[in-house]
């Protein structure tokens, strides 16, 4: 299956890429907004950049949408929906425990990431690598369920980062873990590790 993104950009890359001064003035690119797209599952971290290894047969579903939260966002972490933007606009990284994400911003990304006011590839389905927070309190173990961490803010270390579903007595807590589950953990990766990432089939639009 080849990937569905006639005329648009593609994954790796930004509408405007890194050199473009950018603005709040966004023309004919409000249009792309909330576009969804389907690309083939590839490994963003083996071969060269113009030729990576098929991952598995399964197609990944991304949304292009506008980074609008002020600072620049990184690859592999869990963003957050602007208020009035659902389905458009990004304003930065989740940072309540088991809050709705938007999706994970694009594991493509170099590691300088996507500007504030420019346009960017985000995953909401199939599978994707997600960074986990250095030093993280628990194990990922395979099949695991995961939600968002919680963080300080939306722009601190911790933030945009995922946990293992957790014990809890409060009927509401469950539900937020269970409604709001970004995906279950395709590998593992151990608290012991000071940086790693995790593969997870991704199902944020439910």
């Amino acid at each position: 299956m080849a990937d569905n993104v006639t005329g648009l950009f593609p994954r790796g890359s930004t509408y405007n890429g890194p050199n473009k001064t950018l603005s709040s003035s966004y023309g004919v690119s409000v249009g792309l907004e909330g576009q969804m797209k389907h690309f083939k599952d590839v490994d963003s971290t083996s071969g060269s950049p113009g030729i990576k290894s098929q991952r598995s047969d399964r197609v990944v579903t991304c949304i292009c949408v506008r980074n609008v939260s002020g600072f620049t966002v990184l690859p592999k972490r869990l963003v957050a929906w602007a208020t009035g933007f659902v389905g458009r606009r990004i304003n930065g990284y989740t940072e309540a425990t088991s809050e709705q994400a938007a999706g994970v911003t694009d594991e493509f990304l170099s590691s300088s990431g996507a500007r504030d006011e420019d346009l960017l590839w985000i995953q909401v389905k199939g599978p994707g690598l997600l960074n986990m927070p250095v030093g993280q309190v628990v194990d990922v173990s395979e099949g695991d369920a995961l939600h968002c961490l919680t963080a300080a803010t939306t722009n601190c270390t911790t933030a945009g980062r995922a946990r293992p579903l957790i014990a809890t007595s409060s009927v509401t807590d469950v539900k937020a873990q269970l409604i709001n589950r970004v995906g279950r953990a395709l590998s593992a990766v151990s608290s012991s590790q000071t940086t790693g990432d995790v593969l997870v089939d991704l199902d944020i639009l439910k």
